[in-house]
């Protein structure tokens, strides 16, 4: 259901995250097993989009504050790395499907996005981060 740049944006918060210290594009790579440029490019759309802060040169690397952890849901991550689709599109991929013009799908739809929307919305960092199943699992590679 994501794509491959959300959950690598998800997995590149948890981790960072997880410690409250800056981490280089390598470090983020090698513990979340992703290529290091790709996570670059994903750690830089985050930084835009003012999810995560960053320092250039000998010593800097990327963070989350701790009090960001708190306010950034994954709606809001998938929203930073993909834009709107997954509030807007359809169903099927049509281009033109609205309510004036729906595709088969979409008043079924619908309501069904708008549900997923308001609980991606509602999940924090912080309420993973504290999950029972987070901590016990290897989830990072």
């Amino acid at each position: 259901m994501l794509t491959r740049g959300c959950k690598y944006a998800i997995k590149s918060l948890l981790y960072l995250s997880s410690a409250k210290k800056q981490f280089s594009v390598k470090e983020v790579a090698a513990a979340i097993g992703t290529p290091q440029a790709f996570t670059s490019k994903i750690l830089q759309q985050l930084v835009q989009a003012g999810i995560v802060s960053s320092v250039r040169g000998f010593g800097g690397g990327f963070s989350v504050q701790d009090e960001a952890i708190k306010n950034i849901t994954i709606l809001t991550i998938i929203r930073a790395i993909e834009g709107d689709s997954i509030s807007t599109n359809c169903f099927f991929g049509v281009d033109e499907c609205t309510a004036a013009k729906p595709c088969p799908l979409h008043h079924l739809y619908a309501p069904i996005r708008e549900q997923l929307n308001q609980k991606l919305f509602n999940i924090s960092l912080e309420e993973i981060l504290r999950n029972k199943q987070f901590k016990e699992i290897n989830w990072i590679k």
